[in-house]
């Protein structure tokens, strides 16, 4: 019979970054007990006019170091994503983006809608592509100039806070045909630093969580991570349902296994 192991891994993938800001976190970590102070990072972005080309029966809208936001059924617009790396345990306040020098065009036709994706396993099969009703009968599309989202991430094997700041320069009116763009986007997230190191300890390098069914089978890899140099700990479900190491924290099994990678992070250190 044959063995399945298994190993959960957490990560967060980025893709279509335009451009990426570090802050140092020894510039803003004080002692135990200190107050925070509210600080900000800003980037000054410009953008090229837009290029129209025909495509069919529609129009395509591209911007040079944009990328296309994509969501099936709706207008492909650009999109230019700034990425924002802080220490892990940063409080993002608020994030603000000021345009300017608007200026507005005329779209011969409709703007392209993205199609429907396609798996790579069924590459005969014709990717669909229809518009959406309510984007296509709306005063503009997107319906905002930008929009973000905060994570957690690994970058050079250290925790990091990462803000990701998706500015659209071009707004789509389809009921007027017409666009509006602008040339220049003011991009500032204001933050606080932790007042103190959110990961106490560098104890674990790696962190495998197992059944207990598959421990022994697993051994042999655990050994193999640290004879090499990668500290490695193995933990099974059991034990974090039972709080063996830290106390339990969840509703069900899946929020109590995502609350002790929590806690092996701040603790332990655990990089992957």
């Amino acid at each position: 019979m044959r063995k399945f192991m298994a190993i959960f891994v957490v990560f967060a993938l980025l893709l279509g970054g335009a451009g990426a800001i570090g802050v140092n976190e020894k510039t803003g970590i004080g002692n135990a007990g200190s107050e925070s102070i509210s600080l900000s990072a800003g980037s000054l972005e410009t953008f090229s006019e837009p290029v129209i080309m025909e495509k069919g029966e529609y129009v395509e809208i591209n911007m040079e170091n944009c990328a296309a936001h994509l969501s099936p059924g709706k207008p492909v617009v650009p999109v230019y994503n700034k990425i924002f790396k802080f220490p892990i345990g940063t409080k993002i306040e608020s994030v603000d983006v000021n345009f300017g020098n608007f200026r507005e065009m005329a779209v011969s036709s409709k703007i392209m809608p993205a199609c429907e994706p396609v798996p790579p396993d069924m590459e005969t099969r014709e990717a669909r592509q229809w518009e959406d009703k309510d984007a296509y009968s709306s005063d503009s599309y997107p319906d905002r100039w930008y929009e973000y989202r905060a994570m957690g991430g690994i970058e050079n094997g250290k925790h990091v806070t990462i803000v990701v700041v998706s500015v659209y320069p071009v707004r789509y009116h389809p009921l007027e045909g017409k666009i509006d763009y602008a040339t220049n986007a003011e991009i500032n997230v204001n933050y606080k630093l932790p007042e103190k190191p959110l990961v106490k300890n560098d104890v674990y390098d790696l962190l495998i969580i197992s059944p207990s069914a598959f421990s022994d089978a697993l051994q042999p890899l655990v050994e193999h991570k640290n004879n090499h140099g990668v500290s490695t700990m193995l933990v099974t479900l059991d034990e974090i349902y039972n709080g063996n190491y830290f106390t339990v924290q969840g509703r069900d099994d899946a929020e109590k296994i995502k609350y002790f990678i929590k806690n092996a992070i701040e603790q332990w250190g655990i990089k992957y």
